[in-house]
C-alpha cells in the first residue's frame, strides 16, 4: 500500500503510517502538503497520512483547508509522541557539535537544550528528518540535526542525545485519508481510540455570527 506524506523519509508522518499500517505500507515522500493531497486525488499514491494538530504547535490550518477542497473520507487517526533528538554522524561527539540544523518548530520546542548549551548555534532546515539526510551527505563541519529516532536510523546516524524537547507532553495527532467512500478501518494497534471529532460549518461576516457559532460548539462538545 502506498502512503503519501510530506517530508523526508524518517519523518515523524513515517512513524504514523507505521502505527497506523504497520511496516508493510510504502511511504512516499513529498516536499509539500498540497502535494500529498494532489497525489491521493489522480491515484499515485492509495492513502495519505496527514498532522492536523500538534499538543503545543496547535493546528496545521493548512491541512485543514485542503481537506475542505479534497472530497476524501478520514478512515483511521493515530496519536505520535514527538521525541526529539540530536543527531550526527557516527564519528562525532557531543563536544564537536557547534550548529543545530532541524525545523524551525523542532527547534523552538528544544530552547532549553539550546540554553544549557550555548555554544550550540541553531539553524532553521526545511525539515526535520530532511536535516539528518543533509548532515550525513554533505558533513558540515560540526553540524548534528534534530529529528525522530527513526530519521537516524533511516540514514545510519548517531543519536547524540535522546529526548532533549521541552516538554514531554508533546503529541501530533494524523489523519489517515483514503479517497471517498472508503470504510473507517477498526481500531488495530497504534491508532488513537476514541478518535476526536472535527466538525466544520460556514458562517457569514456579520454581527452575532461568532456567538451562534459558540452555541453551537458548546450544544457540539454536550
Amino acid at each position: 500500500m502506498r502512503v503519501g506524506f510530506q517530508g523526508e523519509l524518517g519523518a515523524f508522518s513515517q512513524q504514523a503510517i507505521q502505527q497506523l499500517l504497520g511496516t508493510k505500507a510504502r511511504p512516499v515522500p513529498h516536499t509539500r502538503f498540497d502535494e500529498v493531497f494532489a497525489a491521493l486525488n489522480k491515484g499515485s499514491v492509495d492513502a495519505a497520512a496527514l498532522p492536523i494538530e500538534n499538543t503545543l504547535h496547535g493546528s496545521i490550518h493548512e491541512n485543514y483547508d485542503l481537506l475542505l477542497k479534497y472530497d476524501f473520507a478520514i478512515t483511521a487517526e493515530t496519536s505520535v509522541r514527538i521525541v526529539h533528538n540530536l543527531i550526527a554522524p557516527r564519528a562525532m561527539t557531543f563536544a564537536q557539535v557547534r550548529k543545530v540544523y532541524s525545523h524551525p518548530v523542532a527547534i523552538n520546542q528544544c530552547l532549553d537544550f539550546f540554553a544549557r548549551h550555548k555554544r550550540i548555534e541553531r539553524e532553521p532546515f526545511y525539515d526535520t528528518a530532511g536535516s539528518v539526510k543533509m548532515i550525513m551527505e554533505r558533513r558540515p563541519p560540526g553540524g548534528a540535526a534534530i529529528a525522530s529516532e527513526l530519521a537516524a536510523k533511516t540514514y545510519k546516524a548517531h543519536i547524540l542525545k535522546r529526548g532533549i524537547e521541552d516538554d514531554r507532553q508533546n503529541f501530533t495527532r494524523f489523519f489517515l485519508l483514503e479517497p471517498a467512500g472508503a470504510k473507517p478501518r477498526g481500531k488495530g494497534k497504534g491508532q488513537s481510540a476514541p478518535w476526536k471529532t472535527s466538525l466544520h460549518f460556514p458562517w457569514t461576516h456579520a454581527t452575532g455570527s461568532i456567538k451562534r457559532v459558540a452555541v453551537l460548539g458548546r450544544v457540539a462538545e454536550l
